[in-house]
């Protein structure tokens, strides 16, 4: 994957953008675009969403649980509330950082 680029001529914040999504990975970049384009999740469906809509990925789900917690370290992503899973644990909901949204990509 080719890194996103500016042209000299593109306004600074184009730059910034360039920047921030350069060193991102494919997965990284797809858990952003999920909580993109569906809202915060608690990771147990955010996992279920990327296994309908990347079928044939062969991404594990612990990858995608570290990429997850590796985004949230770097300020991507927040805790946006909590829910109790199916075995009647209290989970976080993950979203994408408020101050992001909108200029992720």
């Amino acid at each position: 994957m080719s890194g996103a680029k500016a042209r000299t001529s593109d306004p600074i914040t184009s730059h910034l953008a360039s920047d921030s999504v350069r060193n991102l990975t494919k997965t990284k970049l797809r858990i952003l675009a999920l909580l993109s384009d569906y809202g915060p999740k608690d990771r147990d469906t955010l996992i279920e969403l990327w296994r309908q809509k990347w079928q044939d990925d062969p991404t594990t789900d612990q990858s995608i649980r570290s990429r997850l917690a590796e985004l949230r370290d770097a300020g991507r992503l927040e805790v946006t509330g909590f829910t109790t899973n199916q075995r009647g644990r209290k989970v976080e909901i993950i979203g994408v950082r408020s101050a992001l949204e909108g200029h992720l990509f």
